[in-house]
């Protein structure tokens, strides 16, 4: 049964709806209106942000700050000892990377060369085994390891390629933390060694590839060519 009222959008369909009928779906609002009240409420949480007290920034952690670190660093104990009695030295980078060490060492020298240099010359080639052990405990990577391949059975640099390289690194700002370099051919006694040098050897062959797997105390670096 239809409704006798005309304007009855139930039974005459082709009469408009008015603004407030139920069954009419709701205009879609202005975008510009629902911009305006986001602006608004982004501003409105501005200022609310701005009144709060300003609190202090976090602390910087450092390797040092997390508990798990000194049971790994633990692990370097066996390299620590080796430095400590001199089985192992470590190349001063200050040296290597100075201004005019080319003149003083112009090519790579065995251990005991270098040892004799120091003690005539008085000049400081190597760390000193408490400087030693302070670089590979700070937790900074100061000890740098190289890995390469020797040149020849006898000498590991006959052209010298390796050594300008390494000075290189040193002074590029990559290595410019480095406080100590294991080079093999001059951080271990060579041939021909006395019996004593020779203890020293051995025990360092035992615990100079802790060098290159330390988790906190070196660097690797690697020269990818064999001149």
């Amino acid at each position: 049964m239809g409704c006798w009222m005309s304007t009855c959008v139930r039974c005459n369909p082709w009469q408009p709806a008015a603004a407030t009928d139920p069954w009419q779906p709701a205009a879609e609002a202005d975008p510009w209106q629902q911009l305006t009240m986001l602006e608004e409420a982004n501003r409105a949480s501005a200022t609310a942000a701005a009144s709060l007290p300003i609190s202090s920034p976090l602390p910087k952690l450092t390797a040092a700050d997390h508990k798990g670190i000194p049971l790994l660093a633990a692990l370097d104990e066996a390299l620590v000892a080796a430095l400590r009695s001199g089985a192992i030295k470590l190349l001063r980078a200050e040296f290597l990377r100075a201004d005019g060490s080319e003149a003083v060492l112009p090519e790579l020298l065995r251990r005991q060369e270098l040892e004799r240099m120091e003690e005539e010359r008085r000049i400081q080639v190597f760390l000193t085994p408490e400087e030693a052990v302070a670089a590979l405990r700070s937790l900074s990577r100061e000890v740098a390891g190289l890995t390469y391949g020797w040149a020849s059975p006898d000498h590991p640099d006959v052209t010298g390629e390796y050594l300008a390289n390494v000075r290189r690194f040193l002074r590029h700002p990559l290595g410019e933390h480095v406080t100590g370099l294991f080079w093999d051919f001059s951080s271990l006694p060579q041939k021909p060694r006395t019996a004593a040098e020779d203890e020293l050897f051995y025990h360092a062959l035992k615990v100079m590839g802790d060098v290159y797997a330390s988790l906190f105390g070196t660097i690797v670096i690697r020269h990818r060519s064999v001149p």
